[in-house]
């Protein structure tokens, strides 16, 4: 196997294992955090997207935000960290077993 056909196969598994990452980094790092890092919006289960091609032609409305505003920063960290062990486990077993397939 060549060089790259080997990193294409890794490529999946290391983007989810470098989302954990950052969302962990952003759970215990405050530096790391933008601005407005707590800001959050709620529409609703579903997909509705403002430039949708049924909202566009006025098939279906827009839905406005069910909650929005600034969540609690305990809440937040929280969520960033449910987020970093999911990706982070995704990841790290994905790797894993691409490896393993490939030594076998």
């Amino acid at each position: 196997m060549t060089t790259f056909i080997i990193l294409w196969k890794l490529a999946p598994s290391a983007i989810f294992f470098a989302i954990g990452a950052y969302c962990l980094l952003l759970a215990l790092r405050p530096s790391f955090r933008e601005k407005n890092w707590r800001y959050g919006r709620f529409q609703g289960w579903g997909l509705n997207p403002l430039n949708s091609w049924l909202t566009q032609l006025g098939f279906s409305k827009f839905r406005m935000p069910f909650d929005e505003g600034n969540f609690d920063e305990r809440s937040m960290v929280f969520l960033y960290y449910t987020f970093a062990a999911l990706f982070l486990s995704v990841g790290i077993s994905g790797l894993i077993l691409t490896i393993y397939r490939i030594m076998s």
